[in-house]
């Protein structure tokens, strides 16, 4: 008896010391903080040309689950059919463990039903997964003071507005910095033969009416210089939209009207597609546009020459009070993890983006594996086949960007000077900065009736641009906007506001 009483003892205190010893490990098991046990994650993503991997044996996908002990199944879901998918998934309840969302009304309302794990009491648990999060791009899309999706980093100064610094040179014009100085060099570019084939066949500029709500494509240098809201615009703490800005429409109107009547404007652009703008651009018909910085430096480089061409990045031009902007990537998708599975399986998703943040983890995402994917040689790094083949970059680019200190999607075999061109000119665009205060926020009036609404406005304003109605049909427009659903619209997208400050 006595024997068997000081054996339990025994046995409890050990099981006591044995706890305070191992101090946060008892608890980090118990959260799933450990590795020890092999679980398996399904990650949905999205894919475009080319889609995902063809197999989860790719050379990527084994030294994550060898890293993290996990068996990781990736669906990969063409990018037309996302959204359904998503939606599919969402009907029968059987969402992935964590997965890219690049839908921002569904976003807000599967994060309202409660089926994202909310991530801010997990911050200091996993520093290194937040300190690659831009914090503007975090927040966006999230409640105040709540983190129910990682961002997917998209660079803010990506896009640039692009001129012919050879037509420039040619005419023997400058750079244009002020809106009416614009104009004077698209009518220059249209009217003075810029490329000598004694041809009147060139253009100051183009777009193409925007078939997703928008209004112009490409053209929010222009917008901005006007003072009309990209989207929606913040006025003594209140929201208003473009679609009610009557008096900066007129002047914007006007201006694009003149530049039509005078062939300034691609007479054609009733008719472009989105893709017809850069493509104008790099075929020599008009010249000026806006591109991606990486267009300017590299990718457009060889085409330019093609038809004797350079082209330099400008700052947007200057309106008459100064305002001035270009057009500006938001970032709203996110990556969340499903509030529903086991919270080792969410701690073990947490560990492998936190790996993916980290300085080995990006080089893994963004390069592939040494030998395979990739050889050094000294201090200098070259492809392989593999690397263009097995594409190990496909994470990276489709699934988690965390925000990055050097150029986005540049491996390291990369010219440093290259790189140091491009970071010089994405901090020159977010000086220009010009966003949508309203982006994110729900408007059921607008989700039921809003793209039909902004269709018919947009119709109004482009007929306005043609010719073919008087400057006075913007009153008529903007006021049938606001009775046929614009004005419940601006409610709810305030009221969203308020809601989303608290």
């Amino acid at each position: 008896m006595k024997k068997t009483l000081l054996w339990m003892v025994c046995v409890i205190l050990s099981v006591v010391v044995a706890t305070g010893c191992s101090g946060g490990k008892k608890q980090e098991s118990q959260v799933g903080g450990e590795t020890n046990e092999k679980l398996t994650i399904n990650m949905t993503t999205v894919s475009f040309s080319g889609g995902g991997w063809p197999d989860n044996e790719h050379p990527v996908i084994k030294k994550l689950n060898e890293k993290l002990n996990i068996d990781l199944q990736i669906q990969w879901v063409p990018s037309d059919v996302y959204g359904e998918k998503l939606n599919v998934l969402a009907a029968s309840g059987q969402f992935p463990d964590v997965y890219f969302i690049n839908d921002r009304n569904s976003f807000r309302k599967w994060q309202q039903n409660g089926v994202f794990l909310e991530l801010s009491p997990f911050k200091d648990q996993y520093p290194g997964l937040f300190k690659k999060q831009d914090p503007y791009q975090l927040q966006l899309l999230n409640p105040a003071g709540k983190i129910y999706g990682l961002a997917y980093y998209l660079q803010p100064g990506r896009e640039s507005l692009a001129i012919r610094q050879d037509w420039l040179d040619k005419l023997k014009l400058k750079a244009p910095t002020t809106i009416d100085e614009f104009y004077q060099v698209a009518k220059a570019f249209a009217l003075n033969d810029p490329d000598g084939n004694g041809k009147k066949d060139t253009f100051g500029f183009t777009t193409a009416v925007s078939k997703t709500g928008g209004f112009l494509d490409t053209l929010q240098h222009l917008t901005a210089a006007f003072g009309l809201a990209e989207g929606w615009k913040e006025k003594d703490g209140k929201l208003i939209p473009i679609e009610v800005q009557t008096e900066e429409l007129k002047a914007f109107l006007g201006f694009m009207n003149k530049a039509y009547t005078e062939g300034v404007l691609d007479t054609d652009f009733i008719l472009n597609k989105s893709s017809d703008i850069n493509a104008k651009y790099l075929s020599g018909t008009v010249g000026m546009t806006v591109t991606s910085a990486s267009g300017i430096y590299y990718t457009d480089v060889e085409k330019m020459k093609k038809i004797n061409g350079l082209s330099v990045p400008i700052a947007p031009p200057k309106g008459a009070d100064g305002k001035q902007g270009q057009l500006t990537q938001m970032g709203g998708s996110k990556i969340v993890i499903n509030s529903k599975i086991d919270a080792k399986k969410q701690h073990r998703i947490l560990q492998l983006l936190e790996y993916m943040s980290s300085d080995e983890g990006m080089d893994l995402m963004k390069h592939g594996i040494e030998g395979i994917h990739y050889e050094k040689k000294g201090d200098t790094f070259a492809p392989l086949p593999a690397f263009d083949s097995e594409r190990p970059f496909l994470l990276y680019r489709v699934f988690f960007h965390p925000k990055d200190d050097i150029y986005q999607n540049s491996p390291r075999w990369e010219s440093p000077e290259y790189i140091d061109k491009m970071l010089k000119l994405y901090r020159e665009n977010e000086k220009y900065a010009y966003r949508d205060v309203a982006f994110g926020l729900i408007s059921e009036t607008y989700i039921k009736n809003g793209i039909n609404l902004k269709n018919k406005w947009n119709e109004s304003m482009v007929k306005v641009i043609l010719g073919e109605l008087p400057a006075s049909e913007i009153d008529k427009a903007v006021s049938e906007w606001k009775k046929n659903g614009g004005d419940q619209i601006i409610q709810e997208i305030n009221a969203d506001y308020l809601a989303s400050k608290k």
